[in-house]
């Protein structure tokens, strides 16, 4: 049960955190220095362009056929991590989707009618819901040979929501907010990507 938050600064603090999360995610995945309004380069095109990384042709994903693409990013896991247990593959919101489908009509009890927070596994290994990924994206890896880096040392002092009544007289308020985040890549031999 949701509760009402305590104020309106509280309300627009949440919904703009939202936006702002969403955004972050997308950009941690796909973010294209090379596209106006994107600030860094995220980890697909990285992946992209990083030619040890283990590529494999993707192609449009669906429940019919998403076991067998999976499959192969699963066949091109690196035996010197595929055993470690500490492999996952990351999937977007679609395939997680297809995935589901399929195991619901493997047996309709145990997919369609699981209420619960299940986790996806394949083979052994946790698939990852990567909201930020597109349609048909997959990375295979040990999540720890990703990097995030970020400063929030005195990030979350730059949060501000600013009334302007008083300073302009306008009936509105500005909503500031300033972070720096960059990702990167380990072992790029141990990165299995699927678009």
């Amino acid at each position: 049960i949701e509760t009402a938050p305590k104020s309106i600064e509280d309300y627009i603090f949440n919904q703009i955190a939202a936006n702002v999360s969403a955004d972050t995610e997308f950009l941690l995945w796909n973010g294209d220095i090379g596209t106006p309004g994107d600030l860094c380069e995220g980890l697909i095109p990285l992946m992209q362009n990083d030619a040890a990384v283990l590529a494999v042709a993707g192609t449009t994903i669906t429940a019919s056929n998403v076991f067998a693409e999976i499959t192969k990013v699963y066949n091109a896991i690196p035996a010197t991590i595929i055993n470690k247990g500490k492999v996952v593959i990351f999937v977007s919101n679609s395939i997680a989707k297809c995935y589901r489908q399929a195991i619901s009509a493997i047996n309709p009890l145990g997919g369609s009618y699981n209420n619960g927070d299940y986790r996806l596994y394949y083979l052994g290994i946790e698939m990852l819901i990567a909201p930020g990924m597109t349609a048909n994206q997959m990375v295979a890896c040990e999540a720890d040979n990703l990097f995030f880096g970020t400063d929030l040392i005195s990030d979350y002092e730059d949060v501000m929501l600013i009334p302007q009544k008083n300073l302009s007289g306008a009936p509105t308020a500005r909503f500031v907010a300033e972070f720096k985040f960059g990702v990167q890549l380990g072992v790029s031999e141990e990165i299995v990507l699927y678009a």
